[in-house]
């Protein structure tokens, strides 16, 4: 995955949780989500993983538990919402487009 690539995705699941908010959604939930944008075989677990870390550690988002499993909670967080609407910029997020 390029870094571009990366940018997109973290945004695309912003996007997602934005549509819910101020609910969440399961990561399993997600992951079915984001198979319409890439191959179910290019976007593992894993690379959901390190994408979730990231906004994560930014704040832009937050996991209902300390576990990572299917059933877990996710949800977009205040911080987040800024960033989508642009009253916080983040070169690590692409949120255009």
């Amino acid at each position: 995955m390029t870094e571009k690539d990366k940018r997109k995705l973290r945004g695309i699941v912003l996007k997602n949780l934005e549509f819910i908010y101020p609910d969440g959604m399961t990561l399993g939930f997600l992951r079915a989500l984001l198979v319409r944008w890439y191959e179910p075989h290019f976007l593992d677990l894993l690379q959901l993983r390190k994408t979730l870390s990231y906004l994560i550690d930014n704040q832009y988002v937050e996991l209902g538990s300390s576990e990572w499993t299917e059933n877990t909670l996710i949800k977009i967080t205040p911080k987040g919402l800024l960033l989508l609407k642009g009253e916080l910029k983040d070169l690590e997020v692409s949120v255009d487009g």
